[in-house]
């Protein structure tokens, strides 16, 4: 797990998720996709999303509004019992387990002292909620799209794949941050594709999510707009005040519902604030 930072929320809600995996319609069963999706509870944003790019993108221009790897750019472990409730997440140290209809913290010192080592506490609770997957490790990015006109918020996307797009992301993501000292206002493509295993006799497809900088004339015009407009502040990267006073977006919400699970580059996307 990555290390920590100064929390540094953006203020502004969550509006929708970005998905690359859905449900067969007749069959039911999950079905990774080589596009981007759209996923939101206000269809508006929805159509403004598609307006924007199209019915099936495999390439999205995003960029992030704080340096708060947290909450823009969260690894984390993560465990779900059969139903694909969460049932608890955390670092490898610290953890949050479910009890009831909340979640309870526990640090590194009481799984210990309670279960012997930190390993077995980890087991102990993969058991207990009788869990198919066990533990996984999970990326969350929260970030803003530029060319959506109009609207004002972050979209999430969110995946499992932790043998093929979360080590390119975070790679991507922390080197920019070392290099430059900041990833607010710096424009990213999020790109997808479909990719063939390399394993001999194998002919599975899997869908790959990259994270690849880009500085381009086009994205810096977009940018821009939003800073003549006073909708972000050029200095921090942040929403100003005054623009923060006259939006009514939703927060986002911990649930704890069936996750819509897609085996094939899984995208979880249920609406979970990372630790």
């Amino acid at each position: 797990m990555r290390i920590k930072r100064e929390n540094q929320r953006t203020g502004i809600g969550l509006v929708g998720k970005i998905k690359v995996g859905e449900k067969h319609k007749e069959k039911g069963y999950p079905t990774s996709l080589d596009y981007f999706r759209v996923d939101s509870d206000n269809k508006e944003y929805e159509r403004l999303f598609k307006e924007a790019y199209g019915e099936k993108p495999t390439s999205i221009q995003i960029i992030f509004l704080s340096d708060d790897i947290n909450h823009v750019c969260s690894e984390f472990l993560e465990l779900r019992d059969n139903s694909g409730k969460v049932y608890a997440r955390g670092d490898a140290k610290n953890f949050e387990v479910v009890v009831g209809e909340a979640y309870q913290k526990f640090t590194e010192e009481q799984l210990i002292k309670k279960s012997g080592s930190v390993e077995q506490a980890m087991e102990n609770m993969a058991k207990k909620c009788n869990s198919s997957t066990g533990w996984r490790t999970r990326l969350v990015l929260r970030f803003l799209i530029p060319k959506i006109k109009g609207l004002i918020g972050e979209w999430q996307f969110s995946t499992h794949a932790d043998a093929s797009s979360i080590p390119q992301i975070v790679s991507v993501f922390d080197s920019i941050l070392q290099l430059a000292g900041t990833v607010r206002m710096i424009p990213f493509d999020l790109n997808v594709k479909k990719v063939k295993s390399d394993k001999a006799g194998s002919k599975r497809n899997y869908t790959v999510v990259q994270l690849i900088p880009n500085i381009s004339t086009e994205n810096a015009l977009l940018l821009k707009d939003y800073v003549e407009q006073g909708m972000i502040s050029l200095r921090t990267g942040l929403l100003t005040d005054e623009k923060l006073k006259t939006l009514a977006l939703p927060e986002s919400s911990l649930q704890l519902e069936e996750a819509e699970e897609v085996e094939a580059e899984e995208v979880t996307n249920d609406n979970i604030e990372p630790l």
